[in-house]
């Protein structure tokens, strides 16, 4: 069986991005500092590094870019560097293992994947990240071109803005994690603050 590059499938979940505010809302609550995206597309790169699906980001070893990129102080926070990842959500299996692999090896990772404690790769992950941070409200992804899901509410048939139909959360895998079950962080998400 050949698995679907990611971020470039038929599934429009598949090839959604996350919104800015989130982004900037983790980096600051974590004091991160985002040098690389290894899920993007050019147009939804959260770094001004990203590896494309004809990279393949789960064939690269992601620490020598990762060390590059800190060495030559790309990024403005000085050591708190990391790498994003939002891969789709059909792929997140290998990509929560490819982040705990590469974590081995120095490289901090913030990921965005569903929030499934009952999935088997969910928990194999809990094992293998220092924290998992939950929102305290489902987020409003965005399609691959940067514009808002929208459905037809069918009571009133106006366009409205729809969310994720399930919950999300954004692990955090470091070098200093030595095994265990990974903290549960919950925060309250706060789109106005980092718009």
């Amino acid at each position: 069986m050949v698995a679907k590059a990611y971020h470039s499938g038929d599934k429009e979940a598949d090839n959604s991005q996350t919104p800015w505010w989130i982004i900037r809302q983790l980096e600051a609550v974590i004091n991160l500092d985002i040098i690389i995206d290894v899920c993007a597309r050019e147009n939804s790169a959260k770094a001004s590094d990203w590896y494309t699906a004809e990279d393949d980001a789960l064939k690269q070893c992601w620490s020598s870019k990762y060390i590059y990129r800190q060495r030559n102080s790309y990024h403005e926070r000085g050591s708190n560097a990391a790498c994003f990842m939002n891969p789709p959500f059909s792929m997140a299996k290998e990509f929560t293992s490819k982040a705990a692999d590469e974590s081995n090896y120095g490289v901090v990772t913030l990921g965005c994947v569903k929030h499934a404690p009952d999935a088997d790769w969910f928990q194999k992950m809990e094992k293998r990240a220092t924290f998992i941070y939950v929102p305290d409200k489902r987020i409003q992804f965005l399609k691959h071109d940067g514009t808002p899901f929208t459905r037809i509410n069918p009571n009133n048939g106006k366009i409205v803005r729809s969310g994720a139909n399930f919950p999300l959360c954004f692990p955090l895998w470091t070098p200093f994690n030595n095994g265990g079950e990974a903290k549960c962080i919950r925060f309250k998400t706060d789109k106005e603050k980092y718009s």
